[in-house]
């Protein structure tokens, strides 16, 4: 008898910790959006019958939050993350940050901004956002956008001790104009054009790489050529 009330009190047990404030499904909901932000995961995976059909086997009383329930979970956690940095920022009196701007299909546009600062001998790196630009690249546009960013998360513009950006001329004079002379060219991308300058200049290179790309095209355009390789 005492093994059977037991087994009923484990029971109502399990099935609480699957409710909405159980430990467990707090648990597997951490671990839910820490997927979807480390794996780059639509939100609707929620809605996906295969995904769904995976936590019914591994956690049959566990209940999957809909697609509008995980957006609210993220909101609560980007506000609660960006609370937590902001103060942390407050108290960092040097900050270098990096961006760059790039257009996806349909000619939709981003900028990207990541600060970069020291505590004690630990190097940390914040995204502090990719915004959607609906307007012409321009360098005033670009450096309204940094300001504002910078507004948003409660930086002084004085505390930019640099900003690393490509060499695009937009990009170095927005820089200029938010805050002032503090613009460093982005070593990877100087090399990429040194390296591009130098092949341009060697004929025989160009000739050599035109040769491999035909070769390459024929390869890909033909099924028997292919085989063949």
């Amino acid at each position: 008898m005492f093994l059977f009330l037991r087994s009923i009190m484990s029971s109502f047990e399990e099935i609480y910790a699957f409710s909405a404030s159980g430990n467990k499904a707090l648990k597997i909901n951490s671990a839910l959006i820490y997927m979807i932000c480390k794996d780059n995961q639509p939100f609707t995976i929620v809605e996906n019958e295969g995904f769904r059909n995976l936590i019914k086997v591994i956690a049959p009383h566990y209940k999957l939050p809909s697609k509008t329930t995980l957006t609210r979970w993220f909101d609560d956690k980007y506000a609660a993350l960006s609370t937590v940095f902001k103060a942390k920022l407050s108290n960092i009196e040097n900050l270098t940050l990096t961006t760059d701007m790039w257009s996806e299909t349909m000619s939709i546009s981003f900028l990207g901004i990541t600060a970069h600062f020291g505590v004690g001998n630990e190097l940390l790196s914040i995204t502090l956002g990719v915004y959607q630009s609906n307007e012409r690249h321009t360098s005033e546009h670009i450096a309204e956008m940094l300001l504002k960013t910078c507004t948003e998360w409660g930086i002084d513009r004085d505390k930019i001790s640099s900003v690393v950006t490509d060499n695009a001329a937009n990009m170095v004079k927005a820089i200029d104009l938010a805050f002032g002379k503090k613009h460093i060219p982005c070593f990877a991308h100087t090399l990429n054009l040194a390296a591009q300058n130098s092949m341009q200049q060697c004929t025989e290179l160009r000739s050599l790489i035109t040769k491999v790309k035909d070769i390459v095209t024929w390869f890909k355009q033909s099924n028997i050529a292919s085989n063949e390789l």
